[in-house]
């Protein structure tokens, strides 16, 4: 309806998800301007939140923000 390429966006996210190198990852978050990311339940980064640039900002139950650093 709104002409949004969601499907797109989906394919891309699943792919930061799955990387296999963390510099791939970590250049994702930058190449697209990505300033939060918010995970819910058993999701997770295949490394850690430094090797990412990222900075835990919430955590309540099941929800976790984090934001990406830009150094």
């Amino acid at each position: 309806i709104s002409g949004y390429n969601w499907s797109e966006r989906r394919k891309k996210a699943e792919k930061f998800f799955k990387a296999e190198d963390q510099f791939k990852a970590r250049g994702f978050l930058l190449d697209n301007k990505i300033g939060y990311i918010y995970l819910v339940g058993q999701q997770k980064f295949n490394y850690g939140v430094l090797d990412l640039g990222l900075r835990l900002i919430y955590e309540k139950n099941e929800v976790r923000i984090y934001q990406v650093l830009w150094f």
